[in-house]
């Protein structure tokens, strides 16, 4: 594992994503110093905001606290967090934490029998970008349904901006 090289899209694709200033960070069962190493040796250390180590909680994923890390470092919902993997035990339990996992399936492979399936798959990371949109749009129009249930009419959006309801 000391190294490792990326596959023929991974830095245009990182590049596109951090343009648009998604965060983009690694969480790995790796120690800092090895994946420090192979994010430099492969160029890529001004494109993550962030490499965590299961060392700054000594557990291993899938423990969720491995999890919590991105999620406490950006103080985000779960649900904001697009997780890859081509782990299909990693993408299972992202997913079963709350994550939106993508599984990075290179080899058209079949996922194992566990018990979260991802709604997303791809064959490279150039897919990436759509089902990002896609899960932006989920979480908004969760949302609506949420301030539809909480509030049905809403008489302003908290700026002193009346708000017109389309039908």
């Amino acid at each position: 594992y000391k190294v490792l090289s990326t596959f023929s899209e991974v830095k245009e694709v990182l590049k596109k994503l951090k343009e648009k200033k998604y965060k983009l960070a690694i969480l790995s069962n790796g120690t800092p110093s090895l994946l420090d190493e192979l994010v430099k040796s492969n160029n890529l250390n001004n494109l993550f905001n962030d490499v965590f180590s299961i060392e700054e909680v000594k557990t291993y994923k899938p423990n969720p606290k491995v999890y919590d890390i991105p999620i406490k470092k950006y103080q985000i919902q779960k649900n904001e967090v697009a997780y890859l993997s081509a782990n299909t035990w990693d993408v299972s339990a992202g997913g079963n934490y709350g994550f939106n996992p993508v599984w990075v399936n290179r080899n058209n492979s079949i996922f194992d029998n566990l018990d979260y399936i991802p709604k997303h798959q791809v064959k490279h990371l150039g897919g990436l970008l759509d089902i990002i949109w896609q899960i932006l749009i989920s979480n908004i129009m969760k949302n609506i349904e949420v301030n539809k249930i909480i509030n049905p009419i809403p008489a302003s959006d908290g700026a002193g901006v009346k708000l017109k309801r389309s039908i």
